[in-house]
């Protein structure tokens, strides 16, 4: 077990290790004997005997969590072990087993995470539905308000992020309010089944009509039932993991610069959202069409192929060794642009975290909340240790394993 928690996928994923690890000791110690959420939060997230699982789904995101790096390890760096260990959907139970006991099972969907018996069967049958790794975004929402409330327990002692929360302090510290803009996994949803694409403006007025023009009448239309289908689940409060992650790294960094964060599907959002305010915006623009209002002065331009289902980033003026385009290969690898820009009335600022799909946003949110990444941003802009940063963007390529983030690296920046 020592091994597999000092390996690259859990290096830089404290939390994850030391759960992993509590989780294989009480496995070992008192087998068949399931634990309970409320232990966990106790004792892996220094929660207190107030900790109520129904509100706040910080263990049944770390697990799930949890279960996309044991299978990263399992498939590249691990792949000679000769056991495998495992927890499995809807349990927080490990289990060991000889890898040469026969295939791996499938990977669980990560919205399998609670207990059979607290998911009420309707509530399952629209996670199948919606499919793609989604949780509801009160899970966010609560796990903000906890780190809110117990801001140490997401670092561990002394380890220090002085760049992190200067980079934080810079944004947000400014007494203006601070949103952070989830991703819209229905909308995901709903242009994946009608093969559309959503401005902002028709987003804004909930207009939804898939409309097709003449050049595309030789392409089959979308099933009718599914179209209805995903309409149906359009006003359902959907957002990934990643974001719930996000929610929670930000609620802790805004508290340590003194700043009070509110959580927001993009669906609540409008324009007047980023005026006056600053604002953390995440996911692929077609899952949160708010890019649209700041991605005009932006060098890298998101794109997506609505018929191959994959995103790209166009660059609009190449430098020496930089690709005019940027595109995503399925289940290999990803880009995102992370992005600092002025709010709408230029009185605050806006952090855009714009992945080509889920994994790719995780490696943005990575970026931002890790010390040797704001670190090294700040010698690759040629800035002092106590220098303001300028507004910028950068575009990371990211290595996507086993649906989760392998590695990421930075290939190409700008200043604005």
């Amino acid at each position: 077990m020592k091994r597999v928690a000092g390996s690259a996928a859990f290096h830089r994923t404290w939390r994850l290790r030391e759960l992993l690890l509590f989780l294989c000791d009480h496995a070992l110690r008192e087998p068949g004997r399931p634990l309970r959420e409320q232990e966990i939060a106790e004792a892996v997230f220094g929660r207190g005997h107030d900790f109520d699982p129904i509100l706040d789904g910080l263990v049944r995101v770390q697990v799930a969590q949890l279960r996309k790096r044991l299978r990263l390890y399992f498939s590249a760096e691990g792949a000679d072990e000769p056991m495998i260990v495992e927890i499995a959907a809807g349990s927080y139970t490990a289990a060991f087993r000889p890898r040469s006991a026969g295939p791996e099972p499938p990977p669980p969907a990560d919205d399998d995470d609670e207990p059979e018996g607290r998911r009420p069967a309707a509530r399952r049958r629209t996670f199948a539905l919606a499919a793609g790794g989604l949780a509801l975004v009160v899970v966010a929402a609560g796990l903000i308000l906890h780190a809110a409330r117990r801001p140490s327990v997401a670092r561990p002692p002394g380890a220090e992020r002085p760049s992190v929360e200067a980079l934080w302090r810079q944004l947000f510290g400014n007494g203006r309010p601070a949103r952070i803009i989830l991703a819209d996994g229905s909308l995901t949803v709903f242009l994946d089944v009608t093969q559309r694409e959503l401005t902002a403006s028709a987003y804004q007025r909930g207009d939804f009509a898939a409309r097709y023009a003449g050049s595309e009448a030789s392409r089959p239309r979308p099933d009718p039932s599914r179209v209805a289908l995903a309409h149906e689940l359009l006003p359902q409060s959907f957002t990934s993991v990643v974001d719930a992650e996000l929610a929670y790294r930000a609620g802790v960094l805004l508290t340590s610069v003194g700043v009070a964060g509110e959580v927001l599907r993009a669906h609540d959002a409008s324009p007047d959202t980023f005026r006056s305010a600053n604002a953390v915006i995440t996911g692929p623009r077609r899952a949160n069409p708010w890019v649209e209002l700041f991605e005009g002065p932006l060098n890298f331009q998101s794109h997506h192929d609505r018929f191959a289902n994959l995103g790209s980033f166009m660059n609009r003026a190449p430098g020496a060794g930089e690709s005019p385009e940027y595109a995503a290969v399925r289940d290999q690898q990803g880009f995102c642009r992370v992005a600092y820009v002025p709010n709408l009335d230029a009185t605050g600022s806006v952090l855009l975290l714009t992945g080509t799909d889920v994994p790719s946003t995780q490696a943005g949110v990575d970026f931002v909340t890790r010390e040797d990444e704001v670190a090294g941003l700040r010698q690759r802009l040629g800035l002092g240790p106590h220098a303001v940063f300028p507004p910028f963007e950068v575009l990371l390529r990211v290595r996507v394993v086993a649906g989760a983030v392998g590695s990421f690296e930075t290939v190409a920046h700008r200043v604005h």
